[in-house]
């Protein structure tokens, strides 16, 4: 897999993107309750196999937004279920299929960590699943990417952990401790 790219390369090639999305009307902003039905119809039309997905109370995040109010992207991470569990939090990235490899997916991955914390929500990881062709895009975003079914370590747990989906092998994750 490659490398990562670096910080600097991240935070140039998300102010662009950003910047250009600004230009056009786009803004983003916290996920509320109220967005729950187009939330749910967007993961479910960007995201594979996800007709059963659904926005929990454990589940935050950001949307963006255009200028006219149609959700074009969100990027909502989702808590662990009990304690026990890695003190990581789940990503879900669903892009509108007429923005997909505008930037929105990069520039929401590199948002999402700064509201969490501003809400309060601090985790040691953010991590997900992906497909092997979109692999690029989460390293270009900064995260680093496994392998297809190469196992992933959770902050405060020992044991490897596979991707449980076999149609998104790859984790892609950032650690911020």
């Amino acid at each position: 897999m490659a490398h990562v790219a670096t910080p600097a390369a991240v935070k140039q090639d998300c102010a662009r993107y950003h910047n250009s999305h600004t230009a056009k009307g786009i803004t983003w902003r916290g996920v509320q309750r109220q967005d729950a039905p187009a939330i749910k119809a967007l993961v479910q039309r960007a995201v594979p196999r996800s007709a059963d997905w659904e926005l929990t109370p454990r589940t935050h995040g950001i949307a963006a937004y255009s200028r006219s109010g149609a959700l074009l992207a969100a990027v909502l991470a989702t808590e662990p279920r009990t304690a026990a569990e890695a003190p990581g939090l789940y990503l879900t990235v669903a892009v509108d299929l007429n923005w997909y490899g505008t930037g929105l997916g990069m520039v929401g991955l590199n948002l999402i960590h700064r509201y969490l914390v501003q809400h309060g929500i601090n985790a040691s990881m953010l991590f997900g699943t992906c497909a092997s062709r979109e692999a690029l895009s989460y390293l270009h975003a900064g995260y680093h990417v496994g392998k297809p079914h190469e196992p992933i370590t959770l902050p405060g747990s020992e044991a490897p952990v596979y991707s449980p989906k076999t149609y998104h092998p790859c984790w892609f994750y950032r650690r911020f401790d």
